[in-house]
């Protein structure tokens, strides 16, 4: 092993002060990272290549977002999903999933390589098995995947595109969800077992 692998050292290549900072998407297109900041609500964009950092504020909470082909991004905000012209920062609002449901937000997500961008809800207080994982189609359509979940976090996929990983932080579990495709239909089979150290469940979606 390299000294470089087993002494490796961390440097500061944005100094963007976020409240709580979030969800880092890379673009290989553009080349810049896009992180959130949930609590000052933004999006932030930095291209290592050019420098200062471009904002983008937004009018409430937002836990994640992914970039869109047409200037623009999909954004898990407080309630629910919206999509945001990042030429003129104007906002429109998609889907008010959980509207209205107390104590409760989006917070991590990400975007598959169908265009379909998942993302799960909190509960701010922790009241367990209250949130759950919701999926936002390229029609506009909004569907709830998995509940019975307390802080849903660390969405990802597999280089295939067939499984989709999240942990559910507040209980310690780290989930897996496989999405499989019958004649253009999404075909749901839950099947309950062990997937890491024998603490979570392991869905088949």
């Amino acid at each position: 092993m390299s000294s470089n692998l087993a002494h490796p050292q961390a440097e500061c290549v944005l100094e963007a002060r976020a409240t709580l900072g979030e969800s880092p998407v890379w673009c290989s297109q553009e080349k810049a990272l896009y992180p959130v900041d949930i609590k000052r609500p933004a999006i932030h964009c930095f291209d290592p290549a050019r420098g200062p950092c471009r904002t983008w504020p937004v009018k409430r909470e937002i836990g994640s977002m992914a970039t869109r082909q047409r200037c623009g991004a999909v954004v898990a905000l407080r309630s629910g999903f919206a999509f945001v012209n990042l030429e003129t920062g104007d906002s429109t609002m998609i889907d008010n999933a959980i509207a209205g449901a107390s104590d409760m937000r989006f917070n991590d997500g990400r975007c598959d390589r169908r265009g379909r961008f998942r993302a799960s809800t909190l509960h701010e207080k922790r009241q367990t098995g209250t949130a759950a994982l919701y999926r936002l189609d390229s029609d506009g359509t909004c569907h709830k995947m998995v509940d019975g979940i307390t802080v849903a976090n660390g969405l990802a996929r597999n280089p295939d595109n067939g499984t989709m990983y999240f942990a559910d932080f507040a209980e310690a579990l780290m989930d897996r969800i496989a999405d499989f495709w019958v004649r253009g239909a999404e075909r749901a089979l839950a099947e309950a077992g062990e997937f890491v150290d024998g603490c979570s469940t392991a869905l088949s979606w």
